[in-house]
């Protein structure tokens, strides 16, 4: 399997009626502590048991883009599977992530990965791990939320939680402090979900960005139907746009997987 296509495999999953729009505040908004945000967030927490839906995505790199489409099924905290066709709707792979393990099936070039998450750490250029993917996908926080570790502030009409202030960026950029870690997480106001998050590590010039907008009801929570991934490294930059529809929650749901005796290890 070329590398660009292994690449939108990973990367996919790093993914009723409508519910409220995502409008910004019309009127000021009145400040709130750090703890309070982070209590919205953790009352929007994924409760859910499973998660099955169609995806459309779009991933765009320097060197090249493409469009596909995929049947997502989830067990929370178990197993992430993905079964993706490009054109004519023709199933060219299937993947199944579990915590400790990475399946991957090429139909197209018939071969086949077992392995771990460094297989997925090395075609992206960044640490990840099962958490991560899932957390993505279910708009959950990609760092631990320590009310002493953020401040809050209010941007361009969103709730902030960050753990470095304006001062302290710029004086890592022009290189006068030491570089750290910064994390983010920008919430709507109203239903305080998340808007985005994001991490971005200074010394090694890497950043990753998840946005979220476009968040429908389904059955008792809302949950995001466009989700926006941003890596930039020093090889450039990857985009993962995704579009979920027919998102159902709580069924039961089968995982098929094989490996056809003829194919061939990557």
């Amino acid at each position: 399997m070329n590398k660009l296509l292994a690449s939108i495999l990973i990367l996919a999953l790093f993914i009723g009626c409508k519910g409220p729009k995502e409008t910004t505040a019309t009127s000021p908004l009145k400040k709130m502590k750090e703890k309070d945000l982070i209590e919205k967030l953790e009352d929007n927490t994924f409760t859910k048991t499973t998660l099955t839906a169609k995806v459309n995505g779009r991933f765009e790199s320097p060197k090249s883009g493409t469009s596909f489409s995929a049947t997502l099924r989830m067990e929370k905290d178990s197993i992430i599977w993905a079964s993706i066709s490009v054109a004519l709707g023709i199933e060219v792979a299937r993947l199944k992530v579990t915590p400790d393990t990475v399946l991957l099936v090429d139909k197209f070039n018939k071969k086949y990965f077992a392995g771990n998450f460094d297989f997925i750490s090395s075609m992206i250029g960044t640490e990840l791990n099962f958490e991560m993917f899932q957390n993505i996908i279910l708009e959950q926080s990609l760092f631990e939320l320590d009310r002493r570790d953020f401040e809050s502030a209010i941007v361009n009409n969103y709730y902030l939680l960050t753990s470095l202030d304006e001062d302290e960026i710029e004086d890592i950029n022009n290189g006068k402090d030491e570089a750290e870690i910064l994390k983010q997480i920008y919430q709507y106001p109203g239903h305080f979900h998340m808007h985005k998050q994001q991490l971005q590590d200074f010394e090694k010039n890497r950043k990753v960005s998840v946005t979220y907008s476009n968040y429908e009801k389904v059955d008792d929570i809302l949950f995001p139907t466009d989700i926006s991934l941003f890596i930039k490294d020093p090889k450039g930059e990857t985009k993962l746009n995704l579009s979920f529809s027919r998102i159902k929650l709580n069924e039961k749901l089968s995982f098929p997987f094989n490996v056809p005796s003829k194919y061939e290890p990557m």
